[in-house]
């Protein structure tokens, strides 16, 4: 987004997007598959500066990729609904995420389906405001890439491990709370 603007853009990095709207609905009809759409990653360049940001970018999501239809808005996948916003919010910040799950949450229809991929440490604090809000029901700790964490699975220290993620599960227990790792 183009700050105060409005102005939305998709980094589909050149990728003929044309047949993707067909999958998805393919993936959620026959194999009962939820897909989500991952907001935020590894980049340094986004942000959700005001609360009015937030729910702008909120709206557009609603819109262009969940259950909305506004007139004037692309949907890059057709008619293809997806369920949901995972949270990867690994730089920019954690301003204004509480708000933009608060009004996703509350758009009217079908639920939202909201998870987070924060670090392994807990608490992170890019993703802890928006974790507060209750909204979000599934919680994916990253236990890659982080320097906390990297060596927890496999590395024959499974203490650590177990007490990562013990705060994340005690801290969160209305939601689920699922481990994973890259190697």
């Amino acid at each position: 987004m183009d700050p105060g603007k409005g102005n939305y853009r998709t980094d589909l990095s050149g990728h003929d997007v044309s047949r993707v709207g067909a999958d998805i609905k393919h993936c959620q009809k026959a194999n009962n598959v939820t897909v989500l759409l991952s907001i935020g990653g590894d980049g340094d360049h986004y942000s959700l500066p005001t609360a009015t940001s937030a729910e702008d970018v909120a709206d557009h999501l609603w819109h262009a990729y969940l259950g909305g239809h506004r007139r004037g808005v692309f949907r890059p996948f057709g008619d293809a609904v997806l369920e949901g916003v995972d949270l990867y919010i690994d730089h920019g910040g954690p301003a204004n995420y509480d708000v933009l799950v608060q009004r996703l949450a509350g758009h009217s229809g079908k639920p939202v389906v909201l998870t987070a991929t924060p670090r392994c440490g807990y608490p992170d604090a890019n993703a802890e405001a928006a974790l507060a809000t209750g909204l979000v029901r599934r919680i994916h700790p990253r236990f890659y890439h982080d320097t906390a964490c990297t060596d927890y699975i496999g590395s024959g220290r499974p203490r650590s491990f177990w007490e990562a993620w013990g705060a994340w599960t005690s801290r969160f227990p209305a939601s689920q709370v699922y481990a994973w790792g890259c190697r």
